[in-house]
């Protein structure tokens, strides 16, 4: 029995139909324009069937309409498009076009399985839009074959069953997805336009303070300072877990400072390294009598040390405690009414001290604190060079942009300047924070804007150190994920602050971006990477619309990282010219890779906080714990 094609030349004869599976059914709309739908699924060639449920979201088309036609595939893979009529009179028995039909009786003629009778169940769906992948028509079909081994029926089995749970699980997103739609659409779009606001904000105020700031720096020389016979006195407190290798660079750089009057308290965190022989070793350690007054609660400490050579450097050996816990048994030993703490893998430039000094100097009673420039090593690597454009970012385009808010929320322990009474007055480092140093920061912000007293946190861009940054994955994971709990932990804790005006700019434009727009970003990032491939696989976004969104999103991102690179050039030119052209080439690679990866160790950090785990290397505890201590 033949049938013929109006929509393609030839017949399709009873042989042809031995592997027939209907599918890819196009329909026309009002307008006539025709609508694709889902691919072709193929029968064996031994298969008996027994059941074909057609799922179909779209509206039920009568019977024969001409409106509707049917791929059919046939041996060796053609494809003959014929009527819905015309199958209907092929198959003996009616085409499936509704939403479900069962198959109650079979017949087998000449290896032919064909449908002989069905109970057709029309159900009206709401109308499709077109261009759709999954499209209008979905033709799931069971079979069996007793001429098939068992574990070859029960294969065919539980394959049916995914199909099944495929496309029905199809169905629920596309509805669910083409119902939030709007509201999603409408959420996406004001986090973006907000985020991109303020990082254009604060980019242009970076453009704007950073020449004025630094000849506001250089009105000042260090003679000038000096000379005046009223340059504070400071003690620089480091803490050493493990730093054999990085310690002996620090000290020797931090003993080379220009600066009148210092001294240099390292911490012996409980190291299981070389770190004390090496400072025996170095610079001639010998035991100190002095008692260590317990202004801050600190732990097991075992001895101090004073060194020989060098008359204003200490040693203070203790158990391992951390770092918060470490750098209040510093204060607690310290001398001087200006503290300043420098990481042990940091190397300060010899008017770093100075310059951060000088703000306090000029406003003893408004300036509490000050935080500098932190800098990675010269870049070598594509992974070298893209956290030095990370640093650049930070720095140049949003300390410095924070200035003008006198809302620095972010301060680096590598260096980092303060008032001591005050540090004392709020009760120093919290031993299970997180990011010490700015869970620190926030404390004195808040008793500050809370007792109605006026100040100044700034950035100080013309002092600038030197940091390691993690030379691989393993590494960089670790302080992604640190960085992120950090986070998590300052907006919990300072959660009051958010949209109160008793706060200032720190709480109506700081807290709002690090809590609504810094925070939740790769958890948006995430769910904006799964909802655009969906949207398009349903037909609600184009892959042009697609590629034309996330080429935009990848120009302003790069533009962004080109503007702070370009602006360190002008007015810092802290690395070689060969450095400078290295960066600017291998950011435009960063969000192919690099990206993606600093979003999930952020999310990772996310779930490591919320499991309440512990990670070992930052001595972090549970939320709960965190704020009783």
């Amino acid at each position: 029995m033949g049938v013929s094609s109006p929509c393609s030349a030839g017949s399709v004869s009873e042989n042809d139909l031995n592997h027939i599976a209907v599918g890819n059914v196009v329909t026309k709309d009002d307008k006539s324009r025709p609508q694709s739908s889902l691919s072709i699924i193929e029968l064996p060639s031994n298969a008996e069937v027994a059941k074909a449920d057609l799922y179909w979201s779209g509206e039920v088309l009568p019977v024969g309409s001409a409106d509707t036609t049917v791929d059919l595939i046939v041996p060796g893979g053609k494809v003959r498009r014929v009527h819905a009529e015309e199958v209907t009179s092929a198959l003996d028995g009616g085409l499936v076009y509704s939403c479900r039909a069962d198959v109650t009786r079979h017949v087998r003629s000449g290896g032919l399985y064909r449908i002989k009778e069905m109970d057709l169940d029309p159900i009206r769906g709401k109308s499709d839009r077109p261009g759709s992948v999954l499209g209008r028509w979905r033709m799931v079909i069971a079979y069996k074959s007793p001429d098939l081994p068992f574990h070859a029926r029960l294969w065919d089995m539980g394959l049916n069953c995914m199909l099944v749970g495929f496309w029905l699980t199809a169905d629920f997103l596309e509805k669910a997805l083409r119902g939030m739609m709007p509201a999603l659409w409408l959420f996406l779009f004001i986090y973006a336009v907000l985020i991109n606001l303020a990082y254009l904000g604060l980019t242009l105020l970076a453009a704007f303070l950073t020449g004025k700031t630094l000849r506001e720096a250089q009105s000042v020389r260090y003679e000038e300072f000096v000379g005046s016979g009223s340059a504070p006195p400071v003690s620089i407190l480091i803490s050493a877990h493990n730093e054999e290798l990085s310690i002996g660079r620090t000290l020797d750089a931090l003993l080379k400072l220009k600066y009148p009057r210092y001294e240099i308290i390292v911490v012996n965190d409980g190291s299981s390294d070389g770190t004390l022989d090496l400072l025996e070793r170095n610079y001639i350690l010998r035991g100190h009598q002095a008692a260590v007054p317990t202004v801050l609660p600190a732990r097991g400490i075992r001895r101090v040390y004073r060194s020989g050579t060098f008359p204003g450097l200490y040693v203070i050996d203790k158990e391992n405690s951390g770092k918060a816990d470490s750098l209040n048994a510093g204060l607690n030993l310290s001398r001087f009414p200006l503290f300043c703490t420098v990481d042990a893998d940091t190397i300060l430039e010899e008017e770093a001290l100075f310059q951060l000094v000088l703000p306090l100097w000029k406003d003893p009673e408004g300036v509490v604190a000050a935080t500098g420039m932190v800098r990675a090593p010269e870049p070598t690597t594509f992974l070298s060079a893209i956290q030095a454009v990370e640093y650049m970012r930070a720095y140049n385009i949003g300390r410095m942009g924070w200035n003008a808010f006198n809302a620095q929320v972010i301060v680096s322990g590598a260096l980092s300047l303060y008032r001591k009474d005050w540090v004392v007055r709020v009760g120093g480092y919290r031993r299970y924070a997180i990011g010490e140093d700015v869970e620190l920061n926030m404390r004195i912000h808040r008793v500050l804007l809370e007792s109605g007293r006026k100040y100044r946190i700034p950035y100080v861009p013309s002092a600038r150190c030197l940091t390691q940054v993690p030379a691989d994955l393993k590494g960089l994971a670790r302080q992604r994920r640190r960085w992120q709990q950090g986070l998590v932990t300052i907006v919990r804790l300072n959660a009051r602050a958010l949209f109160n005006p008793k706060y200032g700019c720190l709480g109506m434009v700081a807290m709002p971006f690090y809590a609504l727009l810094e925070l939740p970003a790769p958890v948006l990032e995430l769910f904006g990477c799964l909802l655009m491939p969906l949207f398009s696989v349903f037909g609600m976004l184009g892959v042009r619309q697609m590629l034309i969104l996330l080429g935009l999103v990848w120009m302003y991102g790069s533009g962004l990282s080109f503007f702070a690179v370009l602006l360190d050039r002008k007015h810092f030119r802290f690395y070689k010219g060969r450095s400078y052209g290295r960066m600017l080439f291998w950011l435009f690679f960063e969000s192919f890779g690099f990206h993606q990866l600093t979003v999930f160790w952020r999310l990772q950090g996310i779930a490591e906080y919320l499991r309440g785990g512990r990670v070992r290397e930052m001595g972090w505890i549970s939320p709960g714990r965190l704020q009783a201590a």
